[in-house]
């Protein structure tokens, strides 16, 4: 084991269940994007209202000033700015003057520099090595298309078609580019120009399938914080200052390619 899973599973060992049903008693919770089927005591997860997908005209659910706490891993990467910036005036609205939001994204500058330096270790460190069906679409399982893929991965089936993993032309990755001319755009865009390089490679028929459409980065997620009032900084992954919220970091362990901000009201 190495020493960084050593300290992982050192932070996630020392929360104490209990702590976490103690610290947050019967304080509301919401987690933004969680997930089908996502359940903890007192929390809530939205993906879709009315039936809807959250989008740019959602109204969350709650009161003014009504939560605690407000949560979402690896979902605004799946969002459009427009959507974004109506989530952000929402967590405005409806998070306490003392609450707490924590959003975790991919760690795009990170894979950026991954590709510029080719660097292998920060995706060797990481579980994913493709989809096997990736061959039958001429993609190579390497270095490039796993960063690649966490920029503007999508599938050619909507999000809601259940099965759609059954299906012999299934597909999920990142678009086909050769290798030369992601090098190249890696080395003369900023990240964010980058990623939106890359997505522009994805057929727009997909782009709303649920894949990757948005690249955040530490001074953009700054920026939409500030937008709402609310001050943030970087946090470490499963290090809240909640106790709830580090839980939720390690359901689904992604600390070795995130980013985490964490806000309160200025």
């Amino acid at each position: 084991m190495t020493l960084k899973s050593k300290l992982k599973m050192t932070v996630f060992n020392s929360i104490n269940i209990l702590d976490v049903l103690l610290e947050q008693g019967l304080r509301k919770g919401l987690n933004l994007g969680a997930g089908q089927n996502w359940w903890h005591f007192n929390w809530k997860g939205i993906d879709k209202l009315d039936g809807n997908f959250l989008n740019e005209n959602s109204v969350l659910p709650y009161e003014d000033n009504s939560i605690k706490y407000i949560y979402s891993s690896h979902f605004f990467e799946h969002i459009s700015n427009e959507c974004a910036e109506n989530l952000f005036k929402e967590i405005k609205r409806v998070l306490r003057k003392d609450g707490l939001c924590r959003i975790v994204v991919p760690d795009y500058e990170s894979l950026h520099m991954a590709i510029i330096n080719d660097d292998l270790t920060l995706m060797e460190s990481t579980s994913f090595k493709g989809w096997d069906t990736w061959e039958k679409f001429n993609i190579k399982k390497d270095n490039i298309n796993f960063i690649l893929h966490w920029f503007a991965n999508h599938t050619n089936y909507p999000e809601e078609e259940k099965l759609f993993m059954d299906k012999d032309d299934f597909f999920r990755g990142p678009p086909v580019i050769p290798k030369s001319e992601v090098i190249k755009a890696a080395k003369n865009m900023t990240t964010i120009e980058f990623g939106e390089w890359v997505i522009s490679h994805v057929d727009n028929d997909l782009i709303g399938f649920g894949g990757h459409i948005n690249i955040w980065t530490h001074q953009k997620l700054i920026k939409f914080f500030s937008k709402i009032g609310m001050i943030s900084c970087k946090s470490i992954y499963g290090n809240s200052k909640s106790k709830v919220m580090s839980y939720f970091d390690y359901q689904n362990d992604r600390s070795i390619i995130s980013l985490c901000h964490e806000a309160r009201f200025l």
